[in-house]
């Protein structure tokens, strides 16, 4: 169990980052050389991250940097009082005794921030891996249970720009919209049309009308409705209502040409 929660800590150094936290508000010239090696992103604990930006926004208006104006401009930021109070602070400066070594506590901070980053992103791959295979998982049931008739609109490339589209993870993985490029849209268009070709419930309808604008509705006849919204923040909600499905499965949409 104790190696199961050791191996699920993120890398971080909480050492190097007091370091260059203590160098800094001993010496104006530390702020310059941390500032261009790290980001307040980079420190793996917040209050830190958040003391960086207060000193090095000092450091760039002009003004000293010590304890007391940096106390006074995290209070300015209405932050909790286990930051601004500046108790923890003082003792770094005390555990400090030089800023001559920041460049290199900074260094380690850089790293460890650099790990962070890539194994979430081996984490979002596996995400993302294990979202798709359930979602196909879920589109071959549909296709056992009966036919499934898709309607795709076949867009020019001024349409398209227009109206960009976004991928479906927006909003699931990712905090802001992840567009389709056009050679993309045409790509996926194509494997979807040789995908009908293939499997005998599934066809596929091209249109050349865009009634919604990246909105997704999945309807299993007599079953359920689910609508997707795919632009930040994704939004999926399913209807089993009778009534609401009956009148989804059989609405006619209004198109309205743009004057």
């Amino acid at each position: 169990m104790e190696e199961a929660l050791i191996k699920r800590i993120p890398p971080h150094s909480i050492e190097a980052e007091q370091s260059v936290i203590g160098a800094m508000l001993l010496d104006r010239d530390a702020i310059l050389i941390a500032s261009e090696i790290l980001t307040s992103d980079d420190f793996y604990q917040n209050q830190y991250g958040i003391i960086f930006d207060a000193m090095v926004e000092l450091c760039n208006e002009g003004k000293p940097v010590d304890l007391i104006t940096l106390q006074n401009r995290l209070k300015e930021k209405d932050l909790p009082p286990d930051i601004s109070s500046m108790e923890y602070v003082r003792e770094l400066i005390e555990a400090v005794p030089t800023s001559a070594n920041v460049k290199y506590y900074a260094n380690i901070v850089s790293e460890k921030a650099l790990l962070r980053r890539l194994i979430k992103a081996t984490e979002d791959v596996a995400n993302i891996f294990h979202f798709v295979t359930m979602q196909k998982e879920i589109y071959e049931q549909m296709l056992y249970s009966g036919p499934l008739q898709d309607d795709v609109p076949e867009l020019t490339r001024e349409e398209f720009e227009q109206y960009p589209m976004v991928l479906s993870l927006s909003g699931l993985f990712f905090e802001s919209d992840i567009f389709y490029t056009y050679e993309q849209y045409l790509q996926h268009l194509s494997q979807t049309k040789d995908y009908a070709k293939g499997q005998e419930n599934y066809s596929v309808t091209v249109t050349h009308q865009l009634p919604f604008r990246n909105i997704q509705i999945i309807i299993l006849e007599g079953e359920w409705v689910m609508v997707s919204k795919n632009k930040f923040p994704a939004i999926h909600f399913v209807i089993h209502h009778p009534k609401m499905c009956h009148a989804l499965e059989n609405m006619i949409v209004p198109v309205m040409e743009e004057e």
